[in-house]
């Protein structure tokens, strides 16, 4: 009977010693700080979860040296109670359960050149090491060492740093806690490459929480970085390393840095947050990627400086001081899909930068309150600034000062508090040349749309093209002391001041703008010599269609449309040696042209072959001293009362006079009706949609026009400019194959039954033809990167993206590729096994016509891994289920008994 008990009380002993070993190592998992006594540790933000340090094996420091100058080579370790393998990579030597008072004289433990052997350090303390000159005493100290793993343990409260590698490789670092230390937390020093740092907790340190110096093609990645006094991690002279979905929290210094002659880095899903400087630092350094970062609450979010070839794509940069801060000698920089927002200053200020491009980003409400800008590049050149959205920041949209040769396209600029877009140079600071400006919609900005201004008369040769500025609350396009532009195929309407206004301008171009809708100028010239202002549509001005205005000379205004103004063409203060001709002056209120007499004079000014229609008065000529016709012929008055017998030539017998002034060649007409056609343009391609006509029929007595699709089949009577008939148009254009043509004829009669006609030849612009290829419809997905093919057969494409599940996000893209995982593992992971998840791809062309192609993904959970999820959990509580069944049945016998 005695024997049978004390055979009980053994089991019990057993199962006891089990469950307090594996209890330890659960409490392990926690970060534990040293408390007041040695052995004991508690978690920093909750005292009371406490745990022995003598339940771990206490040592003294001690060096393994495998070329025999330390305390015990690897196979005299092995023979020790605290080691046991053999060294190979199926049974490595194993230390564990350990603890290391490092005493403030050592490293707690010193591994060195261990070249050979498979070495794994876990589930054990180390802490209270001493720091030596050269900062290499640690918690744990590996010395030339390969094939290492340090997991799940506790280095806290060294001198020097928590973990140390010199010229170690292939080391695994995993799921340690290397906080409150002296110096580093994790410290990779000379040539310490191919390593993964994973899964650690670093926080307290006085200095940088991961350190890598002169080390390469390692990962670190998933690590908690919080609360360190200097950088969170910081890269020197390391290259081709990836760092990947780390958290970095409030570091004293920078979240994490690039710096000097670290290359070919890659930064992926990040998390820097409320960082005392920058969040990302890049220094000195070529071949950088960010990519997925949030970068969040810092003072400046990302800063550049002395660095090229870099992508920045798809960060999240939000509520820092300056959202992206680039420094001097910066080239081939790429910008693309980031998120740059709600900084307190500058979205993006850039100083010194060459080839760089912009695009795709959302740039919004930065600078609220104190006028800062979405994008300002200072003294850059060479760039793309494409179909990003500026939106409601507090100064400019973009801003251009001393830059040139950037192409700026498809922007959407839109409620800022100052210019949609300034380009500033000058002689002294430099100038901002070459720039174009192309298919931007620049709508509801507080000051001009477009505004250039050049102090010192440079140079700018900008051509500003196919944009849409409307309702800024001055100036449509502003341009002040400039040259050799080209201002072509605008739409500026409804701005609250002028829509083009033309300051010390020269020898420039001013083609084919709608200008509608302004209290006050059309185009006002100022101070302005050596221009064409040609086939411009000016309607609607409260003030003045045109202005001339100080000093403006040898100007030529041909082929404008001048509708419906207070004045069509204003002259005043020394506006001299212009010439206009072939321009349609109609429907002014006040007078078709009016030429002022002071405070200057304006003298020799031509006009010729221009048509004066339904004004109030077509001239007033108070100068007294132009040319109402050439050598050949006059103008169109349509008030003129001559006849044109002797000769029937087209020019009217009689002169033709009013204030000022005399036509001494009057036009005459009493052929059939001519037909001008500005729009549709001849051989343009068209969509679906019914195009947008300008025609002008001339003749004195003009009756009616209509046009035809059907070569008279069909007519259709018109009034005034607009749209052709959407239906009569679809009739036509949807029996017809894409490139096929249309011929639109316009007629136009006269009261005496004359008849002119003017055609124009059409193609036919079909939508996009799109094909899916891949991944078919019905492919079962795993949380995994997806590639596609997509197929577009277009003569005008313009832009291709897709959605993902309906999400109104578009993502665009220019070539195949991946779909963005960030999106797609989110809709992923919302999803149940076997739903569905719809991505669909569209394409549009140039007129808007949009096609799409669809798929039905279906979501497919991988099977579990063999093996019983929370094992050792489930094989504790049975250990303490047998421990208390067993006390039960000896306390139940002994009562027996």
């Amino acid at each position: 009977m005695f024997k049978k008990k004390n055979n009980k009380n053994q089991i019990l002993v057993i199962l006891s010693l089990f469950f307090l070993i594996q209890s330890s190592l659960i409490l392990a998992n926690y970060n534990f700080f040293l408390g007041s006594g040695e052995s004991t540790l508690q978690h920093g933000d909750k005292p009371n979860l406490q745990i022995k340090a003598s339940s771990l094996n206490p040592l003294d420091p001690f060096i393994i040296d495998d070329f025999g100058a330390g305390d015990f080579t690897w196979a005299q370790a092995a023979a020790q109670p605290w080691c046991s393998g053999n060294g190979s990579i199926n049974n490595p030597y194993l230390i564990e359960k350990i603890v290391i008072n490092g005493k403030n004289s050592s490293s707690c433990l010193i591994i060195r050149n261990s070249l050979t052997a498979h070495f794994i350090i876990r589930d054990s303390l180390f802490y209270n090491s001493s720091r030596n000159l050269a900062v290499r005493d640690a918690g744990i100290y590996l010395y030339s060492t390969k094939n290492g793993v340090l997991e799940n343990n506790t280095c806290i409260n060294n001198q020097g740093n928590g973990i140390y590698l010199f010229n170690s490789d292939f080391t695994i670092l995993s799921l340690n806690n290397a906080s409150n230390n002296d110096h580093r937390g994790l410290y990779l020093d000379q040539n310490s490459n191919n390593n993964t740092v994973q899964n650690n907790y670093v926080m307290y340190n006085k200095l940088t929480g991961i350190q890598l110096y002169s080390s390469y093609e390692n990962i670190v990645e998933g690590n908690i970085v919080q609360e360190n006094d200097g950088d969170g991690i910081f890269l020197q002279f390391s290259d081709s390393s990836e760092i990947i979905s780390n958290t970095v929290y409030k570091s004293g210094a920078r979240g994490i840095v690039n710096y000097q002659n670290s290359d070919n880095n890659k930064y992926y899903y990040n998390n820097v947050t409320d960082s005392t400087s920058h969040g990302f630092q890049i220094f000195l350094c070529e071949n950088i990627t960010l990519l997925g970062n949030d970068i969040y609450e810092n003072v400046n979010g990302l800063n550049l400086a002395q660095s090229e070839n870099l992508k920045i794509l798809s960060n999240s940069i939000v509520e820092n001081i300056v959202g992206i801060l680039g420094m001097t000698f910066l080239d081939s920089i790429q910008f693309y899909n980031n998120t740059i927002s709600y900084s307190s200053g500058d979205g993006i200020y850039i100083s010194k930068m060459n080839h760089s491009s912009f695009e795709n980003n959302y740039i919004y409400r930065n600078g609220v309150g104190i006028l800062e800008n979405g994008l300002y590049l200072y003294n850059c050149e060479y760039g793309i600034i494409h179909n990003n959205s500026i939106l409601e920041n507090g100064g400019d949209g973009i801003t251009l000062t001393y830059s040139s040769s950037f192409y700026v396209s498809k922007n959407e600029i839109i409620d800022n508090g100052e210019h949609g877009i300034y380009l500033y140079g000058s002689q002294s600071g430099g100038s901002s040349n070459n720039n174009t400006i192309n298919k931007n919609k620049i709508l509801g900005n507080q000051k001009n749309g477009i505004y250039i201004w050049n102090t010192d008369f440079v140079p700018s040769d900008c051509n500003i093209t196919n944009n849409i500025v409307q309702k800024n609350h001055e100036t449509g396009i502003y341009i002040d002391w400039s040259d050799d532009n080209l201002i072509k195929n605008n739409t500026i309407e409804h701005n609250f001041d002028y829509g083009l206004r033309l300051l010390s301008l020269t020898n420039s171009k001013i083609l084919n703008n709608h200008i509608q809708n302004h209290t006050q100028d059309g185009i006002e010239l100022w101070n302005s010599s050596n221009n064409l202002v040609d086939s411009n549509i000016v309607k609607e001005s409260t003030h003045e269609g045109i202005e001339l205005n100080y000093n403006c000379e040898r100007n030529k205004l041909t082929q404008n449309s001048i509708l419906d103004n207070n004045v069509g063409i204003y002259l005043y203060n020394n506006c001299d040696n212009n010439t206009f001709f072939e321009n349609i002056i109609e429907g002014s209120n006040n007078d078709g042209i009016q030429i002022a007499s002071i405070p200057s004079t304006c003298d020799d000014n031509l006009f010729y072959e221009n048509y004066f229609r339904l004004n109030s008065h077509h001239i007033h000529d108070y100068s007294g001293t132009n040319i109402w016709n050439n050598s050949m012929i006059g103008n169109y008055w349509d008030d003129y009362s001559g006849v044109d017998d002797s000769p029937e030539d087209g020019i009217g017998d009689s002169p033709y006079s009013f204030t000022g002034g005399t036509d001494y060649l009057p036009i005459w007409d009493d052929d059939n009706p001519v037909i001008f056609i500005s729009l549709p343009g001849n051989n343009s391609r068209q969509p679906n949609q019914a195009p947008y006509f300008n025609v002008i029929g001339e003749d004195l007595n003009l009756d009616s026009i209509w046009y035809t699709l059907d070569n008279g089949l069909t007519n259709i009577t018109i009034n005034s400019n607009g749209s052709i008939d959407q239906s009569y148009w679809l009739s036509i254009w949807n029996v017809l194959s894409d490139g096929q043509y249309i011929e639109l004829t316009f007629y136009a009669n006269d009261t005496f039954g004359h008849i002119g006609y003017n055609k124009t030849f059409l193609v036919k612009d079909d939508f996009p033809e799109v094909n899916l290829i891949s991944p078919l419809n019905g492919t079962q997905v795993q949380r995994k990167s997806l590639d596609f093919v997509f197929e577009v057969f277009d003569f005008s494409r313009d832009d291709m993206w897709y959605t993902i599940d309906g999400n109104p996000t578009k993502y665009f893209f220019s070539s195949n590729g991946s779909i963005e995982s960030t999106a797609f593992f989110a809709v992923w992971d919302s999803k149940s096994d076997g739903e569905s998840i719809i991505v669909e791809f569209f394409a549009n062309d140039t007129h808007g016509q949009v096609s799409s192609d669809s798929i039905t993904l279906i979501k497919k959970i991988p099977p579990p891994p063999s093996g019983i999820p929370g094992y050792n959990l489930i094989f504790i509580l049975v250990s303490i289920t047998a421990t208390i069944s067993i006390i039960y049945n000896i306390s139940t016998k002994r009562k027996k008994i």
